[in-house]
């Protein structure tokens, strides 16, 4: 059974997101969410948040109750992408601060061309070691630039380019590695 995500702190603390035992998700666990959060904190109030690999929507959610000013969600599983609606009907979320694409994330990386973001997470699948890549599409991007902070969760078995980046933090826990840097253009 898997235990419920919960928003951790800001206007909507404590609110449950719907169930996602049957979906092929790993959502950053609550203990990973809280530290990455308070270690962005300063960096949330007013910000536009770029949230990939979106899954539950969690860390959007998590942003927005902590004052980003909007969210704009990447999933491109129907069914993943169909419980971060329920969860925004549910949490009350109005559509101009969550905006939501059904799309591979490359795709949308390679093809978005507005303002870039403050704050990028990205969780992708463990399995298929997507970090290096991920990477190297956010510098050709312009859903990023040189002060966009990127929050980057990898399995600790896989590889982080640091040459590409300016590191600003790195946080282990166990299995997992959680990356907090710029890129460099």
């Amino acid at each position: 059974m898997k235990i419920p995500l919960k928003i951790i702190a800001g206007h909507l603390k404590g609110h449950s997101l719907c169930n996602f035992k049957n979906l092929p998700i790993r959502p950053m666990t609550q203990r990973v969410k809280k530290s990455v959060f308070d270690t962005i904190q300063a960096d949330l109030p007013d910000s536009r948040v770029l949230d990939l690999f979106s899954g539950t929507g969690n860390l959007s959610f998590e942003s927005l109750s902590r004052g980003a000013l909007s969210c704009l969600a990447v999933e491109k599983n129907k069914l993943c992408w169909n419980l971060i609606i329920k969860n925004q009907q549910k949490l009350k979320i109005p559509a101009h601060q969550l905006k939501l694409y059904r799309q591979d994330v490359f795709y949308f990386l390679k093809k978005y061309k507005e303002n870039s973001f403050d704050i990028i997470f990205a969780d992708p699948p463990f399995p298929e070691r997507l970090g290096a890549s991920l990477i190297k599409s956010l510098i050709s991007s312009s859903a990023c630039d040189k002060e966009s902070l990127i929050i980057l969760e990898l399995s600790s078995k896989e590889s982080f380019p640091e040459t590409e980046v300016s590191l600003r933090l790195k946080k282990s826990f166990g299995d997992k590695i959680v990356y907090f840097f710029y890129i460099r253009k």
